[in-house]
């Protein structure tokens, strides 16, 4: 199961079929911020996750950040699988503070989430995962105010006994952290949840009239009339239930809970991909939507908008339904998944409604090989995206996965309300050359409708010594000319030490002197160029 914990500071399997040009859609290109962080050993990946919160409850050793969490997983017995943790200054996902992992073995379906625990002020990351043949557990980890080890893991609870593989999921309702829900199959028993609020655990129950479903996925949603948890599973591949229960029901006595069905999809083929479901955290109404592909050419959304229709729709993201040029005939489609939450014309914008962003890996078997997305309305009629499709940073390759259907592509069910100023993506990808399999961590600002962040400035920053004591050197690697800046701040925000520079492209040194007087403890290096932050860094203060 567990691994040592690690910390860090800073074939081809070709399409069947007859081969087109893509070249008839248009795929807007992205601007970063997107980077690759993953432990080498992690090899021939089948699943991912992620989520992302901002830290602002509790105390933290890095004051005000923004915490990404992300999995990937190979389920083979032996295999080695990875959850990674990242902090980072606050609306800034490049500029880290802090990088680390913990590896795991012999585990499927690595999720992650986080949860507020009120009685001991702190907030813990969560990690839900299948035991090859033992059953299903979640690792509990606390977020603590070391800047040197600031994840610890705490406990395991164990959810079930299972010989038999079923799928776990869970979601974090963002709203403060404060609730947590996770969902599991339990095969020869049916779909089990089980809820927690504010670090307590409530006993598990199991969905009535659930026996032999399968690979089942959960979501919050938040309206006037309370929060409200939204689960989806199928049976034998074929015929796809929605259903809702309300929270409180979860945080009651019993073993079982009598969900409403809202919505069942009997699809024409057996399903291709996993089920993946989300609904906008707090809303007006209680809408969801879930993803999938049942063919490899269509990539299917069912949809409930409350606000147009009392009955759920389904679209073809990837058909040209949207007045996008579909890519049918000219490309296959795998492992999409889905975020519905406060879109991309939200910022600036108080009446703007929640939108759905749905992404997934496309292939032609050959060299187009590349994760895409779109944006839509909720009511499923047109894309709110850019047409035809958003290019994600850094997520083409020569290289066609060599595991399909098993690629994978994640977006954090975070809301744009609770959540970092950038919607979180995880996706991993095969290098064919060096035989290396990377997991990439891309940021979508909310405010733009393509992929975009802050633009790279190309700039490769160093501090040393750390510990210090009377002097910080930093190292600062340009590609062009640019004016530097560096500035040492207290947890407070008040500027201890500057130094700023012009610089040639190159690598350059600049220091911070006369330091030795001031008070031990942690401060943080800020690195600016062109007055646009590139780098923070948690720096101690020696006794």
């Amino acid at each position: 199961m567990l691994r040592p914990l690690k910390t860090l500071t800073l074939s081809s399997c070709l399409i069947a079929g007859t081969i087109f040009n893509a070249a008839a859609q248009f795929y807007v290109p992205p601007i970063g911020p997107e980077f690759i962080y993953g432990d080498p050993s992690v090899g021939k990946p089948q699943s991912i996750s992620c989520y992302a919160f901002r830290g602002l409850n509790t105390p933290m050793a890095f004051g005000q950040t923004d915490v990404y969490l992300a999995a990937w997983t190979n389920p083979d017995p032996g295999a080695v699988s990875e959850v990674t943790w990242q902090f980072s200054v606050s609306g800034s996902p490049t500029a880290l503070l802090y990088q680390g992992s913990q590896l795991y073995t012999d585990v499927a379906d690595l999720e992650v989430g986080a949860m507020r625990n009120l009685g001991t002020n702190t907030t813990q990351i969560y990690v839900a995962y299948y035991k090859l043949g033992s059953g299903h557990f979640v690792d509990i980890y606390d977020i603590t105010t070391s800047p040197f080890n600031p994840v610890v893991y705490n406990t395991t609870m164990n959810l079930s006994s299972s010989p038999t593989y079923g799928r776990i999921r869970m979601d974090s309702h963002s709203t403060e952290l404060r609730d947590m829900v996770i969902v599991w199959e339990e095969p020869g028993v049916g779909i089990r949840t089980m809820a927690g609020r504010d670090g307590t655990w409530y006993a598990p129950k199991t969905l009535d009239n659930t026996f032999g479903e399968a690979g089942p996925d959960v979501a919050f949603c938040r309206t006037n009339n309370g929060i409200n948890v939204h689960y989806v599973h199928h049976k034998v591949g074929m015929v796809i239930t929605e259903s809702v229960v309300p929270y409180s029901a979860l945080l009651g006595g019993g073993s079982i809970v009598y969900p409403s069905v809202e919505d069942v999809n009997v699809l024409s083929n057996p399903l291709r991909s996993r089920l993946m479901l989300d609904a906008p955290d707090d809303y007006n109404v209680d809408n969801w939507a879930y993803t999938y592909t049942d063919n490899h050419i269509d990539i299917s959304v069912q949809y409930m908008d409350h606000n147009t229709s009392s009955t759920a729709g389904n679209v073809s993201v990837s058909s040209g339904a949207l007045g996008n040029v579909g890519t049918a005939g000219s490309l296959k489609v795998f492992t999409p998944t889905i975020h519905y939450g406060m879109g991309a014309l939200a910022p600036g914008n108080p009446g703007a409604t929640d939108q759905i962003h749905v992404g997934w890996y496309s292939t032609d078997g050959i060299g187009f090989n590349r994760y895409i997305a779109l944006e839509m309305n909720e009511s499923g009629s047109s894309l709110i995206s850019p047409a035809d499709y958003l290019d994600l940073p850094s997520g083409s390759n020569a290289t066609t996965y060599p595991l399909l259907p098993y690629t994978g592509i994640a977006f954090s069910k975070g809301d744009l309300k609770y959540a970092p100023d950038y919607m979180y993506a995880v996706y991993y990808d095969y290098d064919g050359p060096s035989g290396q399999f990377n997991l990439h961590h891309a940021f979508h600002d909310w405010g733009t409708g393509a992929f975009k962040g802050t633009k790279d400035l190309k700039a490769v920053t160093g501090t040393y010594p750390n510990p210090f004591n009377e002097t910080i050197n930093t190292s600062v690697t340009l590609k062009e000319a640019g004016v530097a800046t560096v500035e040492l701040f207290d947890i407070t925000g008040k500027v201890i030490a500057q130094t700023k520079a012009s610089l040639t492209a190159g690598t350059h040194s600049l220091q911070l002197n006369g330091l030795q007087n001031i008070t031990p403890g942690v401060y943080f290096i800020n690195t600016t160029i062109n007055g646009l932050k590139t780098d923070s860094k948690a720096v101690v203060k020696q006794q």
